[in-house]
């Protein structure tokens, strides 16, 4: 790198820097389906880089009585409160609530995508300037008077592109796997619930067919793998994160075993995970709140999570729930007066041959994202900090 290519800058030199607004939530013209409007909630756990809506959108008239602005495409949208930090860049035109700081950038000066990794490599740096007594707060002026290194307007594009490059492949693996999910749930309704061949078939409780909380051995104080409910999926079968920690109490599982969350709101919102993230005969713990299903003989593993996944046995579950207001969860004994449908041993056969190899894909899509997702956090300091010669 010639460190004299890069010149330290303010970001009002590169940037305009615009807040958001609300306009009255009393008044329903205000409001509708013509501009998408966003919140710092729509970026809660939000998975791509670029962002088009968000749960709700307002009308042209919304936008002229209010301090909402109307935000170019390719602005780089970052939450200035509650919290600080969370990142996106504008699909299209948006506007957004004054819980935002967004970056319009001047395409002659830098490169968006450059300035969107800047800024998610500043992160802590951010939310170090927040300031407040309720919470947290960046101000516009503390980020137009922020100071970084910027190369130049050609290094930013290849620095922007060797991270995007990787974003965008984990970006297209998890839609490939959201679309692999979405097969394996509809082969399984298709074969198993609206199938006109049921009616034949012998009607039992669950139980009869589940395994549910089955025994599993752990030794106190043992270490193991250990899987908390903030990183249970709500969509797919894989587990987002998990570590190793001692033993002390908690739900025991094995790979092959579906997890269903039985507490409000995490049944509600979706959290289920098919274990397959242990090693041969090891056993993993996890929240207290969770409810083990291990399909029983012919049933193939598979078939337990994409039970699981039905809305008929989420909704059972949830209008079984028990328990003061906040707090109400679903006991695994609630199962007891869920009735189904036992399918023939080969239909199930085929089911689990063809769900294992669905989630196969799905699995080696995810452990390579998680790969290319360690390679980006290593790269990410070391081409911000100039230690790569990208110039020309």
């Amino acid at each position: 790198m010639n460190s004299d290519e890069w010149k330290k800058l303010k970001v009002e030199d590169v940037a305009e820097v615009v807040g958001g607004g609300t306009p009255s939530t009393s008044n329903s013209d205000y409001w509708g389906d013509e501009i998408p409007w966003l919140t710092p909630r729509d970026l809660s756990n939000y998975p791509e880089r670029f962002i088009a809506k968000g749960e709700r959108s307002i009308s042209k008239k919304g936008l002229q009585n209010s301090s909402a602005r109307l935000i170019p495409k390719g602005s780089v949208l970052l939450t200035s409160r509650a919290p600080i930090g969370y990142l996106a860049i504008a699909k299209n035109e948006v506007c957004t609530n004054q819980g935002f700081k967004s970056f319009v950038v001047d395409e002659n000066k830098a490169h968006n995508e450059f300035v969107f990794y800047l800024l998610k490599h500043n992160v802590e740096l951010l939310k170090s300037l927040g300031t407040g007594t309720t919470f947290a707060e960046i101000s516009a002026t503390t980020l137009r008077n922020l100071e970084f290194e910027f190369p130049p307007l050609p290094t930013q594009r290849r620095i922007a592109g060797i991270l995007s490059a990787l974003d965008e492949k984990i970006e297209l693996n998890r839609q490939t796997n959201a679309t692999l999910e979405a097969m394996g749930q509809s082969i399984f309704r298709e074969w198993f619930l609206d199938n006109e061949d049921v009616v034949n078939w012998d009607v039992v409780p669950l139980p009869e067919i589940i395994n549910l909380n089955l025994t599993r051995t752990l030794k106190k104080g043992s270490i193991a793998p250990y899987l908390d409910m903030a990183n249970m999926p709500t969509q797919g079968h894989r587990a987002i994160e998990w570590r190793d920690r001692p033993f002390g109490s908690g739900t025991k599982f094995v790979n092959g075993d579906t997890l269903l969350a039985r507490i409000t709101p995490c049944l509600e919102n979706g959290k289920t995970a098919f274990v397959d993230f242990l090693e041969d005969g090891q056993v993993g713990w996890g929240s207290t709140e969770y409810i083990v299903f291990s399909p029983k003989p012919p049933l193939p593993p598979e078939y337990g999570y994409y039970l699981a996944r039905t809305e008929e046995v989420r909704n059972h579950a949830i209008q079984n729930m028990i328990g003061t207001s906040g707090r109400q969860r679903a006991s695994a004994s609630c199962f007891d007066s869920f009735m189904i449908s036992v399918p023939p041993a080969e239909l199930a056969a085929r089911f689990g041959e063809v769900a294992r190899s669905l989630m196969a894909e799905i699995k080696a899509n995810d452990e390579e994202s998680r790969t290319l997702a360690s390679i980006r956090e290593v790269l990410l300091p070391k081409l911000m900090n100039g230690e790569f010669d990208l110039e020309e």
